[in-house]
């Protein structure tokens, strides 16, 4: 079975590359992205989601908090936050509020296959 992705950044860039990185992956489909913390509470409600990938900065806005609120309301979404904000600090943040896995930016195939072995080993668990 195919884990369900959803992207979320402000970047139309960052979101076209993280597509064409997960889409590489067979075991993956896409089922949407957002670039808005609005959006992203809208797909998340209303998608079936298994993997959410979320940036900590969203415009000028904080994913830290989507983090928690996704982590609270969907307990079974796989959280994994994507960030240039890759010190120990913002790691320890984002685990606090939830994530269950942490990838600095640029994100590299490679950090993809770890994150989704990752998830894999969690759901098998």
């Amino acid at each position: 079975m195919k884990l369900r992705v959803a992207l979320v950044d402000d970047s139309t860039d960052t979101l076209e590359v993280l597509s064409l990185l997960y889409s590489q992956r067979d075991d993956v489909l896409l089922v949407g992205t957002a670039k808005t913390l609005e959006e992203a509470q809208e797909l998340v409600g209303e998608t079936e989601v298994d993997v959410l990938s979320l940036d900590i900065r969203i415009g000028n806005r904080n994913g830290i908090d989507l983090c928690k609120a996704v982590h609270r309301d969907f307990p079974q979404v796989y959280i994994s936050m994507c960030s240039l904000e890759s010190d120990d600090v913002m790691m320890r943040i984002a685990e606090e509020a939830g994530a269950h896995y942490f990838m600095a930016k640029p994100v590299s195939l490679q950090d993809i296959d770890l994150m989704l072995g990752h998830c894999h080993s969690l759901r098998e668990a």
